[in-house]
């Protein structure tokens, strides 16, 4: 999906565009847009959008369960014909290569650089809710952000060995900081991921 591109890669003027597409409107619910569009602040569209992505569980891509964003992989054939051609982002990537032009390829290949050094999903969201705490600590979505937060490592494949410490600095925050909801009284531990 070309909006949660755009934001992933954090391009607030690409993601504002699309928005505004009425083909976002299968993917995202008229008071989701209207709400996103509403938010004058590019850093905090930008945390609102990756938090939909997060609640929403919106498919970039390809596939329910995504760790990393997957974009078409643009290569060329290798020399036997084998190899990963059944592989759908090698086909689309070989497509790419015979139909775009070459300042659209780059264009793609300099967006899939960026989509490519993000981290995992798990690790790239939970630190999208850490800084939207951080920021908006009186948000009353904060305390069940963290517990989500904090679950997400729970039966995760997706985390790499630093979800555990945003998992625990997620638990932290919500027992020291609302120990009164019952968010905090629901999660009594924090998780490490493949446990």
């Amino acid at each position: 999906m070309l909006w949660a591109r755009a934001v992933l890669r954090g391009d607030t003027r690409s993601a504002r565009d699309i928005l505004a597409l009425p083909e976002l409107q299968e993917a995202l619910s008229a008071e989701d847009s209207a709400r996103l569009a509403s938010i004058g602040d590019a850093a905090v569209f930008l945390m609102e959008g990756r938090l939909t992505l997060w609640n929403r569980a919106l498919t970039p891509v390809v596939g329910r369960d995504w760790c990393r964003l997957r974009a078409p992989v643009v290569a060329e054939r290798q020399e036997d014909g084998w190899g990963d051609r059944d592989d759908p982002a090698y086909r689309f990537g070989e497509a790419a290569l015979r139909l775009l032009p070459v300042d659209v390829l780059e264009r793609w290949r300099a967006e899939r650089e960026v989509l490519d050094a993000l981290p995992p999903r798990t690790n790239l969201l939970m630190q999208n809710t850490l800084d939207f705490v951080a920021r908006f600590p009186s948000d009353p979505r904060a305390p069940r952000l963290l517990r989500q937060t904090v679950h997400a490592t729970r039966l995760d494949h997706c985390g790499d060995a630093a979800a555990g410490a945003l998992s625990r600095k997620a638990f932290n925050l919500l027992q020291r900081h609302y120990r009164q909801t019952e968010e905090a009284r629901r999660t009594r531990h924090w998780f490490k991921p493949g446990y």
